[in-house]
Parts: structure tokens; sequence; C-alpha cells
């Protein structure tokens, strides 16, 4: 029996983003603890009286993103959001907080993180109805999982 030219796409979909998402899924502990003390920073600067607010302290966002691992983190954290709009069908708002944690990714040269992004990137066109700008990201995304050896 023949599958449905959909369903196939579908399933191609499905497979390509749970073998790229690996990789970030992994490290969500380490961005929950990043996620986490900065929520924490945030709260305790507010605590500050305003004549403390003049002297110019750096922002932890700010100084995470001076950094290779803190930049990572900011893109991990894009991808997320990302991951949650999609789920809560904001397809448009997921395609741009993925392109941004793309742009990150490239920046760092993370190519796992560019795979994965990539192929959200794929997955909201998909939403969308542009089935041919869908392909064109889940074949980038393929690329860079053969270069990378990722195998699920």
């Amino acid at each position: 029996m023949r599958l449905p030219r959909f369903s196939i796409t579908s399933l191609v979909t499905f497979l390509i983003v749970l073998i790229l998402n690996l990789d970030v899924g992994l490290s969500s502990v380490g961005k929950a603890l990043d996620t986490h003390e900065l929520n924490l920073t945030t709260q305790l600067s507010s605590g500050y009286p305003l004549g403390y607010q003049n002297h110019n302290f750096p922002l932890k966002s700010e100084v995470l993103a001076q950094n290779p691992d803190g930049r990572k983190a900011e893109a991990d954290r894009l991808n997320e959001e990302g991951i949650e709009q999609y789920n809560t069908s904001q397809f448009g708002e997921a395609l741009k907080s993925w392109q941004a944690a793309l742009t990150i990714y490239q920046e760092i040269k993370d190519r796992g993180g560019e795979g994965a992004a990539l192929a959200n990137i794929g997955l909201a066109y998909h939403s969308l109805g542009n089935y041919s700008k869908a392909i064109e990201y889940y074949q980038q995304s393929l690329n860079i999982a053969r270069e990378i050896n990722n195998r699920l």
C-alpha cells in the first residue's frame, strides 16, 4: 500500500527534528540552570535602591552574550522559545525565534545547533504551508547531520 505524500513528508519531518533536537535536549539541564541564575540575578537587581541603578553594573544577559557559552545559552533559549511558540500554533513567532537561534549557532560555529535550528525552521515553513521552503531547510539540516555524523 502506498502512503499518501503528506504522511511521508510528516514522518520525514518528525524524524529530522527528533534527530537534530537530541543534542539540544541533552543540554536542557544546563540551560535551565543558566535561565534560573539569570532570573535570580534579575530579581536581585530589582531589589536595589534607585541610587544604585546609576552605577552601570553589567546585566547578566550582557555578560553571557559576550562569551561563547553565553551565546550558546542564548541560542538554546531562543530554540526553546520557538518550540513553545510552535506548540501553541504561533508558527510565525516560532520561525522568528528559530531564525535568531540559527544566526547565533552559525556565529559560534555550533553545527549541531545549526542543524537543529534549520530543521525547526523547516517545520515552521511546513506548518505555514510553504512546502518548498520547508524542503529547502530540511535539506540543509540533513546535510549538516550527515557532515557531523549525527545518526540516531
